[in-house]
C-alpha cells in the first residue's frame, strides 16, 4: 500500500522534534533540502524524493509521520447528529422492551398464582358443598337405621312401610332443597330436551300427536339443568287432534257457575266439570292433566250438548 509524507511542518516541530531525532547527518541534510522554510512553516518541495524521505522517517522511528495514501473521509456533522438521535431512540426502545418484558413476567407469575388460588378455592368449595349435602343426608340415614331397628324388634311391616314412606318424603325434600327437580312427563308433549323416547306407540289414538303416555324412568333437573332425561313411551296419536278439539279451554267465572253448572242436573256430571276446570283469576281453565284425555273431552262435549250449550249464548274463551 502506498504511503504519503507530511507536506508541511510547524517550524518548532520540524526543528526540535523531527531533526533532533535524526542522527545521520546526511539524512538531516536531505530533509533540510526537501523542506524549505516559508513564512511560519516548513513546506515540502515539489522535487523532493518522497520514497527517500519515507525511508528516513522510518529509520528514525518516525513511522507515525507516514500515513496510508487513502484520504481520510470527511465527517458529516448532521449525519453524526442523526446517528446519535437514532442511538437515543434505540436505547429508549430497548428500555421499553425491557420494561414490557418485566411486566409480562410479573403478569405471568400473577396469573399462575391466580390459577393455583382458584384451583384451591374450587377444591375447598367442592369439599364444603359435599360436606353440606352429606350433613343434610345424615338425619335420613339415622331415620332409616331407626326404622330397621324397630322392625327387627317388633316385626311390624305396616310401621316399617309407613317409616320408609316418611323417609322417602324426607329424602326427596332434601334433594329439592339442593335444587333437584322432577321432570313432568306424563301426558306432556314430547320434548327431546327433557325426554328420551324408548318407544313410539302408533296404535293409541286417544292422545294428541307426540304425547308422552308412559314414563319408564323419571328424569331430573338440577338448578334448571337436565342431569337425567325421562325415559318415556310416546303416542303417535291423532295428528289432527287440535282441529277436532271441540270443548272450551276456559269459561268466565259467572258463566261457568251460573249458567253451565246450574244447567247440569246430575251431580257426577257437575263433579266432572269441577275436576276438569279450575278457577284462576275469575276464569275457569281446562287443567293441564285433562288437555290430552280425549275420553274426558267426549264426556264434556256430550254434557254440553245435553244442556244445549250452543243455545245458551255463552261467551266462552
Amino acid at each position: 500500500m502506498n504511503k504519503s509524507i507530511p507536506e508541511t511542518f510547524d517550524i518548532k516541530k520540524f526543528e526540535e522534534d523531527i531533526l533532533s531525532q535524526i542522527e545521520n547527518p546526511d539524512h538531516k541534510k536531505i530533509l533540510k533540502s526537501a523542506y524549505q522554510k516559508k513564512e511560519q512553516k516548513y513546506q515540502l518541495m515539489e522535487d523532493a524524493d518522497n520514497k527517500e524521505i519515507k525511508s528516513i522517517f522510518e529509520s528514525a522511528n518516525l513511522q507515525d509521520l507516514v500515513s496510508d495514501d487513502i484520504p481520510k473521509p470527511q465527517i458529516d456533522e448532521n449525519l453524526l447528529l442523526q446517528i446519535k438521535e437514532k442511538e437515543h431512540i434505540i436505547a429508549d426502545l430497548q428500555k421499553k422492551i425491557a420494561d414490557y418484558e418485566d411486566v409480562i413476567r410479573r403478569r405471568q407469575a400473577e396469573f399462575e398464582n391466580y390459577k393455583k388460588r382458584t384451583a384451591r378455592e374450587k377444591e375447598d368449595f367442592q369439599i364444603t358443598a359435599n360436606q353440606k349435602i352429606i350433613v343434610d343426608l345424615l338425619p335420613i340415614v339415622d331415620n332409616l337405621e331407626k326404622a330397621l331397628e324397630s322392625f327387627e324388634e317388633k316385626h311390624d311391616v305396616d310401621a316399617l312401610k309407613d317409616g320408609i314412606i316418611l323417609i322417602e318424603k324426607q329424602f326427596k325434600k332434601n334433594l329439592q332443597n339442593h335444587g333437584l327437580q322432577t321432570i313432568e312427563s306424563l301426558e306432556q308433549e314430547f320434548d327431546p330436551n327433557l325426554h328420551e323416547a324408548l318407544q313410539i306407540d302408533e296404535s293409541n289414538k286417544n292422545y294428541k300427536h307426540d304425547t308422552v303416555i308412559t314414563e319408564w324412568q323419571k328424569g331430573y333437573m338440577l338448578n334448571d339443568k337436565v342431569i337425567r332425561h325421562s325415559k318415556v313411551v310416546v303416542a303417535k296419536g291423532n295428528s289432527n287432534y287440535q282441529d277436532t278439539y271441540k270443548i272450551p279451554f276456559s269459561f268466565s267465572k259467572d258463566i261457568f257457575e251460573e249458567q253451565v253448572l246450574n244447567s247440569i242436573q246430575e251431580e257426577d256430571q257437575k263433579k266432572l266439570f269441577n275436576d276438569v276446570y279450575q278457577l284462576k283469576n275469575d276464569h275457569y281453565y281446562l287443567q293441564e292433566d285433562y288437555k290430552n284425555k280425549l275420553d274426558v273431552h267426549d264426556k264434556i262435549d256430550e254434557i254440553l250438548k245435553s244442556i244445549n250449550y250452543s243455545e245458551l249464548n255463552i261467551n266462552s274463551h
